[in-house]
């Protein structure tokens, strides 16, 4: 018995379905690698570009052939811009420094050992009365003999002196109103004091017992300063000759002789 065909649109085999899926993806296949490589390719020539933008431009012979300018030679000095006029003596410092911080222990040793144990055992008041004064003379005549005894003097020297020796010779023989020096002494414990002096300032006198053979005018600058500031040094004892027997090597006779003229003169 022969079955009826239907008539109608035939049905795609399932060969034909399975060839025309690998067909496909054998074209997607091909197709993707050229795009990934496109891409490389264009991100790759970014980097060169980026690459070849950031180096610098290569030097050309006429930079290299000019020099670099040169800075203008320092002014060379052969006298320090504050030249030491006056200078007391090494050995001399040492000994006083060593003799201002004896006091300054001896006193500190009875203030602080020495006297509250007596006023704790209960000993009569003219015996630590009497300790209280024995460390207490020592420090205070130390002090008053030595702190107007200048330690070294210094001058500034314009710059225009500075050049040569013979030079800053010719400054100190014929010295200005305005010249400055800076006397240095040594304070109660043993510390520098700085005073900055004007030489027309300065004239000789005898005080303290002729322990101070130069004298100036503080009340202005004491007027300036703080209630709680040390008073500015007044007096000074400096040497025209050192106790060696030798002249000074330094230019303070010089400097002397001028203060004293100028003291005669006014």
């Amino acid at each position: 018995m022969i079955r009826s065909l239907p008539f109608g649109r035939p049905q795609s085999s399932p060969l034909r379905s399975i060839l025309a899926l690998r067909a496909q993806a054998a074209s997607s296949s091909c197709r993707t690698p050229s795009r990934i490589s496109s891409s490389e390719l264009s991100r790759h020539l970014v980097v060169r570009r980026a690459s070849s933008s950031s180096t610098p431009p290569p030097k050309s012979a006429s930079n290299k052939s000019q020099p670099h300018p040169r800075p203008p030679p320092q002014p060379k000095f052969e006298v320090p811009a504050r030249s030491i006029i006056y200078h007391i003596g090494t050995p001399r410092i040492m000994f006083l420094g060593a003799l201002k911080l004896t006091t300054v222990f001896v006193f500190g040793f009875f203030a602080v050992v020495v006297i509250p144990g007596y006023v704790s055992s209960g000993q009569p008041l003219w015996q630590t009365t009497g300790l209280a004064v024995a460390s207490t003379v020592p420090f205070l005549a130390v002090w008053y003999l030595t702190s107007p005894m200048a330690m070294w003097i210094q001058m500034r020297v314009p710059n225009q002196f500075r050049r040569s020796k013979h030079l800053a010779d010719r400054y100190l023989s014929s010295l200005p109103a305005d010249a400055e020096v800076t006397v240095t002494t040594m304070g109660a414990l043993g510390k520098p004091r700085l005073s900055h002096v004007r030489v027309s300032d300065l004239r000789p006198a005898r005080r303290r017992l002729g322990l101070v053979n130069y004298v100036r005018d503080v009340a202005k600058e004491n007027a300036a300063r703080r209630w709680w500031m040390f008073r500015a040094v007044g007096g000074f004892r400096i040497e025209d000759e050192t106790t060696t027997g030798r002249r000074s090597r330094f230019d303070w006779d010089g400097v002397a002789r001028q203060i004293r003229e100028r003291a005669s003169q006014g």
